[in-house]
Parts: structure tokens; C-alpha cells; sequence
């Protein structure tokens, strides 16, 4: 989880009435207060958006303005304002907004900062203001594409908090105020809008100042969790260990586009195979120093960890006392002596087993085949489904509603037809994985490499041969209309 460094700003009471741009003299003002850190800048956020950063009682210990992380100077630019030495230009923007740019040339560096009303106002808002609004029990949606965000996201986001909320041991009374308060969620179609509402060229991330999630995944619980985490503590350390905060994240919801389970099995292998050793992730520094496409996953499957011989509790008291001041100094380690012995962290892996929902054993007596085609065979194997496939097959309703389209599917296979299927399943004598075209995620996958010990899909004429387990699918086989889906060349 990053925070922004892209800014924004507004004028306090003084300042221009609804409908009017901000004059240079109050961008001025403003400016200098918040190089100065100072108290006056409780007077600037707009009230629309000061109520959202206040409306889940989250505060981070030693933080002076919430609404403002991710928005300061940094210590040389304050200098550099304090002095005068920046440049500042104002631009209405129509409609009451208005756009200030600081310029820096000391740092070589531009600052936008967006009001309305000549009040402080995020680009979130601002570049959101269009954006189609859908409620949900626990959400607000900001879609920029609605036709690309499906009922069952929202649904199946609803259904997480409420799991992930017993997990991690919200109170009931807690979790009726999030129903009432809502996380703000903006679903952005491409990272060029991303980029324009946060200042990183990313596929999401969390807004600490707001707790909004801002993403292009239709059901991106890995954001969702950290919101969640803090939620849960109210008053958040400035700085957390990565391997607890990435890990727990990661743990219950996996990583964006990619479901909890597919990056534990992941983890299992990265930490089997030696490529990652878990005594490394203590380091705070050792753990930023990784690719995240190493670190977290194993993170997440040590997280898991953590959260069965600890339990919850037990686990937060772990997650504040390796937390630190963001004025402290120093490399954090997680002690050894804090964690559970390394022969239960041993005994745990030896019982962990990989792709439980993805087998590669389909000679169970099928009592019917469901589908047959060149290059694909379907038949029921009681709780599992068998298959031989080489390409894509979709499974969707028989009559399927119009309007929806997958952005899954879209980046999956570019230029192929899409019919409105929720699932597509791709296999090769490498690879097996299944998606969810309604959430947008990779719900399961087997990948031969990534198989500890080392195990090939088997084949058989040229077609993968393996089975799902029928929990991945919401549909029965009555139900399932299958449809081969060809690539274009």
C-alpha cells in the first residue's frame, strides 16, 4: 500500500462563495501554511470532503492533519516556499473549481493542488465528480465505465467485508456503521486515470487521507483489507512493519486481479524453493528491498500463518508493538522471541497443500460428459468437474444479460468475442487458471513450475488434463452453457 504525493488545496472561510475561482493572494496563503504545517489549515478542506476523511473515525498517532497525507511539502520544497522561492499560478477551472500549480524550479518539480469553492478538494473528487455513483451495503461506487463493473462485484465485495470483518474481529456495532457510512470505492478504467486521481502510474491503491479505494479492479479486496485493518485499530501507527501489513493484506485478500489462494500457493512455493527466506521479511529494510511479486506473496502465506497459531488478537498486539513513530529512526526487525517457534512454522508448511481446487488426477467415474468439442471434453465428476482443454472455454448462463463487458476477458484475449460469460478457464501443459469475468479475478490456477514438488499437467493428445472443484462456480451443470473461444491471430 503507497500513499500519494500529488496535491491538492482550497481556501477557509474567507475565501470565495460557492461558484467562484480561487484568487491568487488566498492560493498564496494557503501555500505557506502548509509549508508552515500550520494550525490554520483546519480552515481549508471542503466540508463534502472533510466529513468523508472524518466519517470512519480512523486517525494515524502523531499525524496532525489527516486530510493532508500524501499532500505535504516535503521538507526542502517548504524550505523553498518559506523563502519565496516558487512560482504559483491560479486557473478556473469553470464550475467553481479551481486549479493552483506550485512550481519549484530549485527541485525541478510542479504541484497541482484542485479547490472548489475555493475550498481544499483531492483529485479523487475532483476527477471523480462524473464518475456514475452505485450503492452497495457497505459501498459507495464511483464507476468511470459502468458497463464494465458488474452487479455480482459489488455483490461479492459486500460479501468480503462481512467476512473479513469477522476475521479480523470488527464489532458488530462497528460494522453497522460502516453499512451506514460506506467505503468509497473509484473504479477507474485505465492506469492514465489512476495516475490523474493519485499521482502514481499503479492499477490501485488506498487514500489514507480519505480512506478511499482507488483502483481499476472490480473487486480489489487487498485495498479493502487494508481499509479494514485500520478500521479496526481506529488510531493507526504512522509507520507498520511491511511483513505484517502487506502480509495480512495479502493473506485475506490476495493481491489485485488475483484471489488469496492463488498467491498462498504461490507463497508456498517461493518459500519452499528457497527463492525467498521468511527470516528476511523481519528486516523492514530486507522486505522493501524484494520485488513485491516475491515478497508479498510469501508475506501473505507466513501471515497465515501467524493467524492460526496466534489468532487475531494476539496478531494485533504483534502489529502495533513492531510499529514505529514516522519521526523514529532505525531498521525495525521483528524479534524471533515475538513469533511462533520455527518448528511449528515447519510442521504448518509440511501440511499445507498446493492447488486444492485445480487437481490433475480426472480419472474419477464421470457420470456424464457436460461438453464435447475439438480440443475440449467436460464431464461431471461428482464434487469435481474433468477436463481436457487446450485454448480457452468460457461457462456463462444459457441466456446471459446483455450490456456487461469483461475487462478481464478484454486483456486476456485482445480482439476475441465476449458473450457475457462469468468464468473462462485457460489451459496449456503449462498453465491451468480460472476466472471470475464478473469480479475480474483469477479465482484458481495451477502453473507447473510453480508446483512444490515439481509436477507437470499431464496431457493427453495434445489437451491438458485436470479437474476443478465445482465451489469455484456458482453455476450447476443445467445451468452451464460452455462455448470455445478462439484467439485472434
Amino acid at each position: 500500500m503507497r500513499t500519494i504525493i500529488f496535491l491538492t488545496a482550497f481556501l477557509f472561510a474567507a475565501g470565495p462563495s460557492s461558484g467562484q475561482s480561487l484568487g491568487n493572494a488566498a492560493a498564496r496563503r494557503f501555500v505557506r501554511q502548509l509549508s508552515e504545517n500550520s494550525d490554520s489549515l483546519t480552515f481549508w478542506p471542503h466540508p463534502d470532503e472533510l466529513a468523508r476523511s472524518r466519517r470512519l473515525g480512523i486517525s494515524y498517532e502523531g499525524v496532525k492533519h489527516k486530510f493532508l497525507i500524501g499532500y505535504g511539502l516535503e521538507p526542502a520544497q517548504a524550505r523553498a516556499v518559506l523563502a519565496g522561492r516558487y512560482e504559483l499560478k491560479t486557473e478556473n477551472l469553470g464550475g467553481g473549481y479551481s486549479l493552483v500549480t506550485l512550481g519549484l524550479p530549485e527541485q525541478n518539480r510542479e504541484r497541482a493542488f484542485y479547490f472548489k469553492d475555493g475550498r481544499f478538494i483531492t483529485p479523487v473528487y475532483y476527477f471523480s465528480r462524473n464518475f456514475k455513483k452505485i450503492t452497495s451495503d457497505y459501498f459507495i461506487f464511483l464507476v468511470e465505465d459502468p458497463n464494465s463493473f458488474h452487479p455480482e462485484a459489488a455483490r461479492s465485495l459486500d460479501g468480503f467485508v462481512t467476512e473479513a470483518g469477522t476475521t479480523l474481529g470488527i464489532p458488530e456495532e462497528d460494522l453497522r456503521r460502516l453499512a451506514r457510512e460506506k467505503i468509497y470505492y473509484v473504479l477507474c478504467r485505465d492506469q492514465d486515470r489512476i495516475e490523474q486521481l493519485t499521482g502514481w502510474r499503479i492499477r490501485g491503491m488506498g487514500m489514507l487521507s480519505h480512506d478511499y479505494v482507488v483502483t481499476t479492479y472490480s473487486c480489489h479486496y487487498h485495498e479493502v483489507v487494508h481499509l479494514l485493518v485500520n478500521y479496526r485499530l481506529k488510531s493507526v501507527p504512522a509507520v507498520t512493519h511491511p511483513l505484517l501489513r502487506e502480509g495480512i493484506a495479502v493473506a485475506l485478500g490476495g493481491r489485485g486481479g488475483q484471489d488469496r489462494e492463488v498467491i498462498a500457493d504461490l507463497g508456498y512455493y517461493l518459500v519452499q524453493s528457497g527463492l525467498v527466506a521468511v527470516d528476511s521479511l523481519l528486516d523492514e529494510r530486507c522486505f522493501l528491498a524484494q520485488d513485491a511479486s516475491f515478497s508479498y506473496p510469501a508475506a501473505g502465506l507466513y501471515t497465515d500463518f501467524l493467524l492460526e497459531k496466534m489468532g487475531i488478537g494476539l496478531f494485533f498486539d504483534l502489529y502495533r508493538t513492531c510499529s514505529r513513530a514516522e519521526s523514529e529512526e532505525g531498521n525495525p526487525v521483528i524479534s524471533a522471541a515475538l513469533l511462533p517457534a520455527e518448528m511449528a512454522w515447519q510442521a504448518w508448511l509440511k501440511g499445507y497443500r498446493q492447488f486444492t481446487k485445480v487437481g490433475i488426477d480426472n480419472s474419477a467415474q464421470a457420470a456424464d460428459t457436460l461438453f464435447r468439442d475439438e480440443g475440449a471434453e467436460v464431464r461431471n465428476g461428482g464434487d469435481r468437474w474433468l477436463f481436457r482443454l487446450a485454448g480457452e472455454l468460457a461457462l456463462g448462463e444459457k441466456s446471459p444479460p446483455a450490456g456487461y463487458w469483461s475487462a478481464r476477458f478484454a486483456e486476456t484475449l485482445p480482439g476475441a468475442e465476449y458473450g457475457g460469460q462469468r468464468y473462462l478457464i485457460s489451459a496449456n501443459p503449462e498453465e491451468i487458471a480460472v476466472y471470475d469475468l464478473y469480479t475480474n479475478n483469477l479465482i484458481a490456477n495451477r502453473v507447473a513450475s510453480f508446483t512444490w514438488p515439481p509436477e507437470l499437467i499431464p496431457t493427453e493428445n495434445g489437451l491438458a488434463r485436470f479437474s476443478l472443484d465445482k465451489s469455484l462456480f456458482t453455476l450447476t451443470p443445467k445451468q452451464t452453457a460452455f462455448s470455445l473461444i478462439k484467439r485472434k491471430d
